[in-house]
């Protein structure tokens, strides 16, 4: 199976975009993997979570928003997990398919606002490093560059960082780029 995996592209409003980053998110990117899933017809798209900003945005803003891109996976096979911006949807927490742990990943080690983004993407890597079974999470928004074995595959943020995973039979991962 097939599987391509995508994080955060918390979709927002422009005035939560400013208000959380300073600027206007790019979603040039998402509509890149939305056409490249279209054309290569995955067996399933999952979206490890945050995929819009129900948690600063309505519940109105965020339905209005959703209807214009959603539709765009449902002529896929798709499954929602939830991220810790997903407080307005009752999404399950993780998927277990082909052998392979998906989820988004808030949880691994907890919330830490008490430290910077890159301490608190290292303190997720270490706590995944010695791993008995293969997990695929984002969250962070950093990628890993590549799978190894006993560590978490990071897709990172389809917004920020652009990417994705690609995940065939549990077997072969790969970070993909828009």
């Amino acid at each position: 199976m097939r599987v391509v995996a995508f994080s955060c592209l918390h979709l927002a409003t422009r005035i939560t975009q400013v208000q959380l980053q300073d600027h206007e998110y790019n979603y040039r990117r998402a509509e890149d993997m939305f056409t490249y899933c279209q054309r290569t017809q995955p067996d399933l798209v999952i979206n490890l979570g945050d995929f819009s900003e129900p948690y600063y945005d309505t519940l109105e803003q965020v339905e209005m928003m959703e209807r214009f891109i959603v539709p765009t996976f449902r002529q896929l096979p798709y499954l929602n997990l939830g991220g810790n911006h997903d407080r307005l949807h009752d999404y399950p927490t993780h998927y277990e398919i082909d052998g392979v742990r998906y989820e988004h990943g808030h949880q691994l080690i907890g919330s830490r606002g008490d430290i910077s983004r890159e301490e608190y993407v290292a303190e997720v890597r270490k706590a995944t490093s010695n791993l008995d079974f293969k997990l695929v999470h984002g969250h962070t928004h950093y990628p890993s560059l590549k799978y190894e074995e006993g560590k978490a595959f990071d897709v990172g943020s389809i917004t920020f960082s652009g990417t994705f995973g690609e995940i065939i039979d549990g077997e072969v991962f790969k970070l993909l780029r828009m």
